[in-house]
């Protein structure tokens, strides 16, 4: 699972980046512990970078620099697990972050479920 802290102010991005990460403390124990099957191995690494993405305002269009930190978790399932849901537990997840009262609109989170084969370039260059 890879997930990216997203924001477009270097001041803002730390506040959220703050409760992102202690926020995901508890999606970590919810993958071990509500889950049958399923074991959650975090990565101590983080990868932080800045870069250029697409943003709408509007009408417009541009490529604003954004500050990005991305975590990975691996996760390992079962196999006498034939299916599992990782939806409503992160959705709950995705609930307490986004209700974020400091939350602006340069402030963002993405999930997504890759495999080890497509992880970015990013991890495997030196530090």
């Amino acid at each position: 699972m890879k997930i990216d802290i997203i924001g477009t102010n270097e001041d803002e991005f730390r506040a959220w980046f703050g409760l992102c990460e202690s926020r995901l403390r508890l999606l970590i124990v919810g993958l071990e512990s509500k889950i049958d099957g399923v074991h959650a191995y975090p990565y101590a690494k983080l990868y932080n970078r800045k870069e250029r993405r697409k943003m709408t305002d509007g009408n417009d269009i541009s490529k604003r620099l954004m500050y990005v930190t991305s975590h990975f978790i691996a996760l390992r399932f079962a196999h006498t697990a034939k299916r599992v849901d990782l939806g409503p537990l992160v959705m709950d997840f995705l609930q307490v972050v986004n209700s974020f009262e400091g939350r602006t609109s340069g402030m963002d989170l993405t999930m997504s479920l890759i495999s080890r084969k497509v992880l970015p370039v990013f991890v495997f260059q030196p530090a």
